[in-house]
């Protein structure tokens, strides 16, 4: 969400995070990633249970549903999208999409037929595992071609495939990736926001895979491969 700061506040919104973890823990992470935005910390959980969001899981011991609440400048939430799990989260952009924000900065795909055009994009250029983007389809109909909504009869239903790509796999966790978790966010002490890393770092171990990234606080997850891309 750094990267993001200022769109958000461009379009008059502010930022919070509130988590479980105590203010040193925090307080470090926030000098480590340059946050500029304020960490809330929630020690017992107290607002964590007050908005009933706690995953009420017992290994998840005072940890929430991930989520984002939009709230207006009285307070009142105006907006909720949460997950399931605490290794998965909208992407801003994704968030600012379906909160009816305009286009996303990313290049995308134009169509043209006779009945309509169509643009389609992604929401974010860059994705990392546990991310969740969007892909936006933006529909003009053509002169004389009107839209119906479903249940209408005799309409031809506008459907989309998509092909899957040669260079892309999708990661998903097998039967060795919770006790690889475990270990890695143990030998690696791993807490708060280095959570999700250790997701990440397990995945990568379980199928084999080199991970590369410019955070080097991937070097405290043993067994895990990974590179640098920009080192010299």
């Amino acid at each position: 969400m750094q990267s993001r700061v200022s769109d958000l506040r461009a379009k008059g919104l502010g930022l919070a995070a509130i988590s479980y973890d105590p203010v040193e823990i925090l307080a470090a992470f926030s000098r480590q990633r340059e946050i500029t935005f304020p960490l809330l910390s929630d020690t017992g959980s107290a607002t964590i249970k007050a908005y009933g969001i706690l995953n009420p899981d017992p290994s998840r011991a005072g940890i929430p549903f991930p989520g984002t609440f939009i709230l207006d400048r009285q307070g009142k939430v105006t907006s909720r999208f949460f997950e399931d799990s605490f290794t998965e989260r909208n992407t801003v952009a994704s968030l600012m999409v379906k909160l009816g924000g305009k286009r996303a900065p990313v290049a995308g795909t134009r169509v043209s037929s006779a009945h309509l055009n169509l643009t389609t994009w992604p929401t974010d250029s860059t994705i990392a595992p546990g991310n969740r983007f969007s892909l936006v389809f933006d529909i003009v109909p053509g002169p004389g071609v009107h839209v119906y909504a479903p249940g209408a009869k005799g309409y031809r239903v506008v459907a989309v495939n998509i092909a899957p790509q040669p260079n892309v796999r999708l990661l998903a966790p097998g039967e060795r990736h919770w006790r690889l978790f475990r270990q890695m966010i143990t030998e690696g002490q791993a807490r708060g926001p280095l959570i999700s890393d250790a997701q990440i770092a397990a995945l990568a171990i379980e199928h084999g895979g080199v991970l590369h990234t410019t955070d080097r606080n991937f070097a405290r997850f043993p067994g895990l491969r990974w590179i640098n891309p920009i080192a010299k």
